[in-house]
């Protein structure tokens, strides 16, 4: 999934934090995740609930928030969407 993410016509946009690393991307918006430096894991963010939605084999379905998120070693995530002013990085 994430080679077609890549490898998609229309090109991603990234745009800096709101303040105090606020996130300001779009509802919907895919989130990359990444232990290290290359995604491994995506998500959707819910920006009504301060969330990101995901699944994996080991707890199902779960939404955390960012930092809980961070907490548990996704510490690279980026949040991507093809409309302008919708994906922020959230890297530290």
């Amino acid at each position: 999934m994430l080679e077609e993410i890549a490898g998609h016509p229309e090109r991603w946009r990234q745009v800096p934090d709101g303040p105090g690393g606020l996130v300001t991307a779009a509802d919907g918006a895919l989130v990359l995740m990444a232990h290290a430096r290359f995604p491994a894991h995506i998500g959707v963010w819910l920006p009504q609930e301060g969330r990101v939605i995901h699944c994996d084999g080991k707890t199902g379905v779960a939404c955390e928030t960012v930092l809980a998120l961070r907490q548990v070693g996704w510490k690279s995530l980026v949040l991507s969407w093809t409309a302008p002013k919708a994906l922020c990085s959230l890297s530290r």
